[in-house]
């Protein structure tokens, strides 16, 4: 199938990009046969048009590459510079070349960058799935899967192209995990050596990462470490898990295990608890068990001591569930990062006391003693929520009403139900709380200097929650704070005019998109707080407010408004 070609036109009206207008009228009047014919042709049309996007980020990377352009070759701080565009063999580009992309596809910066880097390292390094691609026979994110694990382990053209060559052939007649297999092995046959290293740093690779938090406040923790070791934290888990029960905590036994994890994070609470536990059953010894009955449970599913967990419990994998969410590959990546974590045996037996002489049980008294008159919040972390709560909010927490909604913001985390929010502050073990006051616009006014205090600081962060650039995802806190209308420092002997740093001119902006305003030929118009108009350097309009990023298109009356230069077409770079 050899797409059909198409006619391309110059966007001058920004209705041609604000809306677009689809007719799906006669889809609810096909029958069974018509519907399987229709549905047969949407998955070539996707397939055309994931392909022609791919073709036109391959074209942008040519029109960005220094023969197209001024050489980019940065003589001040923060300039622009000249970067690969992809792997081994593929021609330099401009650095901020993915920016533009991604905004006018509606991306993040780091997705722009990345589908230049898939383009140019498929149409370099891949040659065969290029020409598949273009002729419709292959998805553009399979293909860029394979080209993206080439390039990460650093594969050569040469390799590269032979990998190509050796599995492109079976990617038609091969389930996808069945094909990527077959790439891995390829890979590893380009360069065993580089393969045998790859094996030994994955082998010392140890990790302890926490996913993204859900729609209901939780959030996943995922830890790599020497199977040993793993073991060991996840015994002691269940222990604690076990001595919850015995006090009385009725939660199933994955919810126990979490509170495990949160009382390990402070030693001296994990030591007593522990510690206590021993003592309870210092004197406890377990009855004889003939041969034959060694491991056997009783009618409760139990092991031979009652404190310890049911077999059920130590088969539970509360992993498993949170895995199924993720996509294919990553999930098979972490269920044999987990596979065989928890070992019955061992975790049943973390813990077990042995029998204790009286010296040793007047020693682990003393220091159960000691450890009740200590103050154990002191080796709490100290955490910060900034927590925004509506005033509606507000009413429902605090019992005055039953309407409005139940849900606060918690910064880092995202929207979370006030009974959650209640359950963190009121723990047991979180007793650092520090409340701070709520800061006041109206008390914070412009200065007279490019610095900016920290109340006002605060209350651009407050405000703007993320950076303020067409689809940017970087929490403020984490931004620089822009002047939209640039600082001026006035004459060399004399001072500035005053007022520039307040509110009104300032916005949070990521490093690289701060370079960018800069040094990268995007114009920034701020005509009133919490409205940012970005003008990117080939013509388009992009608005950035509180609902959101809106694509404007190209708009010559606010080029003459803000007194732009309109370019003609061929004359742009």
């Amino acid at each position: 199938m050899t797409p059909r070609r198409r006619g391309y036109r110059v966007l001058s009206e920004p209705s041609d990009i604000i809306e677009h207008m689809f007719d799906w009228t006669g889809i609810d009047e096909l029958d069974a046969d018509a519907t399987a014919d229709a549905l047969a042709r949407s998955r070539v049309r996707v397939l055309e048009a994931q392909a022609e996007q791919l073709l036109l980020a391959a074209q942008w990377a040519d029109l960005r590459a220094p023969e197209f352009v001024d050489e980019c070759l940065a003589t001040l701080p923060g300039e622009e510079r000249v970067v690969p565009s992809g792997a081994d063999g593929c021609p330099q580009i401009d650095e901020f070349a993915g920016a533009e992309l991604a905004a006018l596809l509606g991306r993040t910066t780091q997705s722009g960058e990345q589908l230049l880097a898939d383009a140019v390292n498929l149409r370099h390094r891949h040659p065969q799935l290029w020409a598949d691609i273009r002729c419709g026979r292959v998805p553009v994110w399979l293909a860029a899967k394979v080209a993206r694990r080439c390039a990460a382990v650093g594969l050569t053209l040469e390799q590269a192209r032979w990998v190509d060559t050796q599995t492109t052939q079976y990617l038609p007649t091969l389930p996808v995990n069945r094909f990527l297999k077959l790439v891995n092995a390829k890979i590893a046959e380009a360069d065993p050596e580089a393969a045998a290293a790859r094996a030994e740093a994955e082998r010392l690779k140890t990790f302890v990462q926490s996913g993204v938090t859900d729609e209901h406040g939780m959030r996943t923790l995922v830890a790599r470490a020497d199977a040993g070791e793993v073991m060991y934290v996840v015994a002691v888990i269940d222990r604690i898990a076990v001595v919850l029960a015995e006090q009385g905590d009725t939660d199933p036994v994955d919810v126990r295990r979490a509170k495990g994890l949160r009382i390990l994070a402070n030693p001296e609470r994990a030591l007593a608890l522990l510690l206590g536990a021993s003592l309870e059953h210092a004197d406890d010894e377990p009855e004889p068990q003939p041969d034959d009955l060694a491991g056997v449970h009783d009618v409760e599913g139990r092991r031979p001591w009652d404190y310890r967990l049911r077999v059920d419990d130590l088969t539970e994998q509360p992993l498993d569930e949170a895995i199924d969410g993720l996509d294919e590959e990553l999930g098979g990546q972490l269920r044999e990062l987990t596979a065989g974590a928890v070992g019955g045996d061992a975790a049943a037996d973390a813990g077990r006391p042995g029998g204790l002489s009286e010296e040793d049980r007047a020693l682990l008294r003393s220091v159960l003693d000691a450890l009740g008159s200590s103050d154990a919040s002191r080796f709490d972390p100290v955490l910060t929520l900034h927590v925004h709560l509506s005033e509606a909010a507000l009413h429902r927490a605090a019992g005055l009403t039953d309407a409005g909604p139940r849900i606060a913001r918690v910064e880092e985390i995202g929207p979370v139900v006030l009974e959650s929010l209640r359950r963190w502050l009121g723990d047991a073990t979180a007793h650092r709380i520090v409340v701070k006051p709520v800061l006041d616009h109206v008390t914070v006014v412009p200065v007279d200097r490019y610095e900016i205090p920290r109340p006002m600081r605060e209350l651009v962060e407050v405000r703007d929650p993320f950076e303020v650039f067409p689809y940017g995802t970087l929490p403020s806190r984490r931004c620089d704070k822009d002047h939209p209308q640039p600082y001026d420092r006035g004459p060399r002997d004399g001072r500035p005019p005053p007022g520039q740093t307040s509110m009104e001119n300032l916005g949070p902006l990521s490093r690289k998109h701060h370079r960018l305003k800069t040094h990268g030929g995007w114009r920034l118009h701020h005509p009133e707080p919490g409205v940012y108009w970005w003008r990117l350097p080939h013509g388009h309009w992009i608005r950035v407010d509180d609902s959101g990023t809106h694509q404007h298109g190209r708009d010559p009356v606010m080029d003459l408004r803000l007194g732009i230069a309109v370019i003609p077409p061929s004359l742009v770079g």
